[in-house]
């Protein structure tokens, strides 16, 4: 089940709990701080995200999809 990088990152985070680590580790680092996370990542899309820190947006989710626990993949 591929991510859709148009949905926002709360909700991804809350439909993939795994995604907030792996998100943190590419450097999306203010997702750590629950109150920065509760403002930033309801507003925001994953698509709008990769663009801001200067992500290319197939690399992002392919290191995303890459980081997914076992039955995330299956």
């Amino acid at each position: 089940m591929p991510l859709d990088p148009d949905q926002t990152v709360a909700v991804l985070i809350d439909r993939h709990p795994w995604l907030l680590q792996a998100l943190v580790d590419q450097g999306f680092t203010p997702l750590a701080n629950p109150a920065v996370r509760q403002v930033m990542a309801s507003t925001t899309t994953l698509r709008e995200a990769a663009k801001r820190h200067g992500h290319d947006l197939s690399g992002l989710l392919a290191a995303l999809e890459a980081a997914a626990p076992r039955e995330f993949k299956s």
